[in-house]
């Protein structure tokens, strides 16, 4: 929104009040006449943040209750609006078809409701207003003068008036090369508007108002959920990978830098214009799918999100993807399908086989994070506009997760986790994704059982069930410290049938229930009432842990081969009963404590 703006500009909806006969040429120059005064509007290439924060203080003091009327009035009459027979005028603002103009003259100057859509923008906008109007409250009437004295008078500004033969857009774009740069996807608005100036002169209003409209819905998604609010660039990165064709014979693909290197020096250039290899319609094509593409790269981020339209099952397996794997290099392709037409059925059969690859590849053979990714973006495209089917690509997938994957793999995987880390930070209590496999394994007792529901797609608490060294009872050491080697006690207690998924997470007066009766059920305090908690009636894996009568080796060595069962059935790999247990790291033999 803040690339090309005008510095004098008028509050909606009286804008529509100044028709082309208000506008006068003179010379060179187009001025407005109003009020008895002449206004010539300017584009600020360089240096709006500047003048749009020192209005914003300046609106913010002439709603100071300590400010007299009459200095209320010099100071929006000399620096912020103009009044002409119950018409406003203001003199800075964003260009009127820009979706943060009204939130600025209705939020921010005026301090009414606003009924423009809140984006990002208008976040940063109101947290400035909010913060001037804090800092201000203290100050008095004589204070107040001197502030104004000082930002109107004191502030030194370099300016240069840029000569009209030159075109503001180009102008813009190199300015903003030096110091903080702007978004790849702000540069790149700027850049269509100036390609639509060198289009035929009657298709350039609707483009503009396209575009505008595009960009305004872009900012509207990306921060719809208030508290996370999505990146402009890593949206433009997938979309670019999923929108345009890639050359087969490349490596590398899809950085921010080659990115942008595409976007502003390939596909939309001035030369492309010339050539005829840029039209309006290839622009308008281009700009709507990225209006179309945003909605779906926010239900992509937050598949549960009350607006986000995915059905159930979709919803289901793209939240899974993301806890899994947030950074997918599957990312493109799922945003290409959530635009398709596909059954239900087929579009969940896409991402059952997208988070298959992606637990075996990188949660289970800890593969690169980069591996296969070239592949899958070059062929992105090809689904995208139809030329690839879905079942090509299933099958596809499910061959390329078997070129990374297998058992030894696996096996070195594991054997890594247990010979890296400090003290008992180390085995499958330091796995990656440990997080994952247990609420997998977690939703699948539940659903066991009739009207449970399943757990969300997020991390949860888990901890071991015979602690770590430092947290250990004496009450463990008879069958497990006076039996075992200290390096034995350590894989016991890291393997994974002792790792447990936890309800919630643990009042810091349980943690000194270390024992496993107590760790199974005792006394607490909830709203100074006496109750009981523990295992017992917690998740149902801690309720599967609560159904042992003791806890020893062999308790963790038979859950972690249960548990590692569970892994074949679901991810629908191979893995040999005398295999898990090897896995498990603690299939030495069980001692009886004497």
């Amino acid at each position: 929104d803040i690339g090309v703006t005008g510095v004098q500009t008028c509050a909606l909806p009286i804008w529509q009040a100044f028709t082309e006969t208000n506008w006068q040429t003179n010379g060179n120059s187009t001025e407005l006449l109003f009020g008895g005064l002449v206004f010539r509007p300017y584009y600020v290439v360089d240096g709006q943040q500047r003048l749009l924060t020192i209005t914003t203080l300046l609106s913010a003091i002439c709603r100071h209750q300590a400010l007299t009327d009459t200095d209320r009035a010099d100071i929006e009459h000399a620096f912020l609006l103009v009044k002409h027979e119950g018409h406003e005028c203001y003199r800075f603002g964003y260009e009127v078809d820009l979706p943060s103009h009204r939130y600025l003259i209705q939020k921010i100057y005026k301090n009414q409701d606003s009924d423009e859509v809140e984006t990002a923008y208008t976040d940063n906008l109101l947290r400035s207003r909010n913060f001037f109007d804090e800092k201000l409250s203290d100050l008095s009437t004589g204070e107040l003068r001197q502030l104004v004295k000082k930002v109107t008078s004191s502030f030194q500004f370099n300016y240069y008036e840029v000569d009209e033969t030159l075109d503001v857009f180009v102008v813009f774009e190199t300015m903003n090369y030096r110091g903080r740069p702007l978004s790849k996807l702000e540069l790149l608005k700027n850049r269509l508007l100036y390609l639509s100036t060198l289009l035929p002169l009657e298709t350039r209003p609707q483009l503009r108002k396209k575009i505008n409209d595009c960009w305004k819905l872009i900012h509207e998604w990306l921060a719809k959920n208030r508290d996370d609010v999505l990146k402009d660039d890593d949206f433009l990165r997938i979309h670019w990978i999923m929108y345009f064709r890639h050359a087969q014979n490349r490596k590398e693909l899809g950085s921010m830098a080659e990115v942008e290197k595409d976007l502003l020096d390939v596909r939309f250039t001035k030369k492309g214009i010339k050539s005829g290899k840029i039209t309006a319609e290839y622009i308008q094509d281009y700009v709507h799918n990225l209006g179309v593409s945003v909605q779906k790269w926010f239900e992509l981020n937050f598949p549960t999100h009350p607006q986000s339209d995915l059905p159930e099952s979709v919803r289901d397996w793209v939240g899974r993807i993301n806890m899994l794997r947030p950074l997918s290099l599957f990312r493109p392709i799922i945003l290409a399908l959530l635009q398709k037409a596909h059954p239900e059925s087929e579009a969940v059969s896409l991402l059952k086989e997208i988070e298959r690859h992606e637990f075996l590849v990188f949660a289970l053979a800890g593969c690169r994070a980069d591996a296969n990714q070239a592949h899958f973006y070059r062929r992105v495209n090809y689904f995208f506009v139809g030329n690839l089917e879905i079942y090509n690509l299933i099958q596809n997938i499910r061959s390329k997760a078997h070129d990374f994957y297998n058992q030894s793999r696996f096996q070195d995987n594991v054997l890594y986790w247990f010979d890296n880390g400090d003290g008992d930070d180390r085995g499958f209590s330091e796995w990656k994704h440990i997080e994952y496999f247990l609420l997998e394994y977690e939703n699948t007792l539940r659903e066991q059982q009739p009207g449970e529901l399943l757990l969300g797609w997020k991390k949860h608490p888990f901890e071991r069930v015979y602690p770590k060294s430092v947290e250990r009872d004496p009450s463990w050491h008879s069958d497990f410290d006076e039996v075992y080697s200290p390096a034995r006690c350590r894989k016991l207690c890291n393997s994974l049938g002792n790792l447990v998924l936890l309800s919630r997470p643990r009042r810091p007066l349980e943690m000194q229930y270390t024992s496993f009766e107590e760790k199974k059920r005792h006394p607490v305090l909830v709203n100074q009432a006496n109750t009981e908690a523990g295992y017992f009636n917690g998740s149902f894996s801690e309720r599967e842990v609560a159904s042992f009568e003791n806890w020893t080796h062999k308790e963790i060595l038979e859950r972690g081969v249960k548990m590692l069962g569970f892994m074949t059935n679901r991810w629908n790999i191979s893995l040999a009963e005398d295999f898990r247990r090897t896995l498990t790291q603690v299939n030495f033999s069980v001692e009886t404590p004497e």
